[in-house]
């Protein structure tokens, strides 16, 4: 598999568990109980806690300060995910 390969699959698995969080903060947000919200927010983190560590492991794969074009496609890819994931973490402080 080469870079960018893997960067991108890295990326896929990120998003998947985006996807995941958004889920779970749904239910959140549905739920009646304090104990279940409270099981789902824990289940949220969970799954933003596993995006950040596929996101980590492609900031593995570029050395500091390199011009690669591929660093530069994952900064923009990086943008997308913080976005989303800020969007998740918002909804989940508010409930």
């Amino acid at each position: 598999m080469n870079v960018l390969e893997h960067m991108m699959h890295l990326y896929d698995e990120a998003l998947e568990e985006l996807m995941g969080a958004e889920k779970y903060t749904k239910c959140m947000e549905k739920s009646e109980s304090a104990e279940d919200k409270s099981m789902y927010r824990g289940l949220a983190k969970q799954e933003l806690e596993h995006e950040s560590m596929l996101e980590k492991a492609v900031d593995r794969m570029f050395p500091a300060n390199t011009t690669d074009p591929m660093h530069t496609v994952w900064h923009h890819l990086k943008k997308h995910l913080h976005g989303w994931r800020s969007k998740i973490e918002m909804r989940m402080n508010e409930t």
